[in-house]
């Protein structure tokens, strides 16, 4: 059986929806809501597993989707995948995972209510509120230009998940799945530092469909 770290309830009801009648790039825009979804039952999970794989052969079969890695600097309003070692980190209304591929780290945010599987992580608090990591996510969603706030506050979120498995991150779990991008965004060095990288140029954001353990 599949091991699940991650479904979204709202977006695959969406996809399923209008996956038929739209291209992918028109229905991003119904899709970019990184978090507060309801949560569910374990029955309503078991068909939600059934729904998406559903939809991930749709879109698979019909879309050629790029690796987040690939995405180039300011990119918008994209579906892309991904499949990399992840690093994850649960607060009281947040689902984040990190991961990095050469230059180009990554950054997912989803609902806490979303989080799927028999062994979940640990919850912990919500990253530092100085900096507003969720208060940024969501600005980038909404269309929120780079400036070197939203970068720092992307780089800290990112650097402050990947820190926790410094030393441990090889042996990490691998993930892929499909997520709606917010966009491309330079990285702030100073940030990425304390992670012990020094060569990421840039950090894709987005909200993940789905996260599945390979």
């Amino acid at each position: 059986m599949d091991a699940y770290w991650y479904i979204s309830d709202d977006k695959i009801k969406i996809l399923k929806q209008d996956l038929n009648k739209f291209k992918l790039k028109d229905i991003v825009f119904k899709l970019k809501i990184p978090f507060f979804e309801a949560s569910m039952s374990t029955e309503k999970k078991e068909i939600l597993v059934r729904d998406l794989k559903d939809v991930e052969k749709a879109i698979l079969s019909q879309n050629v989707v790029p690796e987040f890695q690939d995405l180039p600097m300011h990119a918008q309003n994209i579906f892309f995948s991904f499949q990399c070692k992840g690093a994850r980190r649960v607060g009281e209304s947040c689902y984040w995972v990190a991961s990095v591929r050469g230059d180009t780290a990554l950054l997912l945010a989803g609902s806490a209510t979303n989080g799927i599987g028999s062994m979940p992580p640990e919850t912990k608090e919500e990253l530092s509120p100085s900096l507003d990591p969720i208060g940024t996510i969501l600005k980038v969603f909404q269309g929120a230009k780079e400036d070197d706030s939203i970068s720092e506050a992307l780089s800290f979120a990112w650097q402050a998940i990947i820190r926790t498995y410094v030393g441990s991150f090889a042996s990490l779990p691998k993930v892929q799945g499909l997520a709606i991008g917010a966009g491309v965004f330079s990285s702030y060095l100073p940030q990425i530092r304390r992670a012990g990288q020094k060569n990421i140029q840039k950090i894709v954001v987005g909200t993940p469909i789905y996260i599945r353990q390979m």
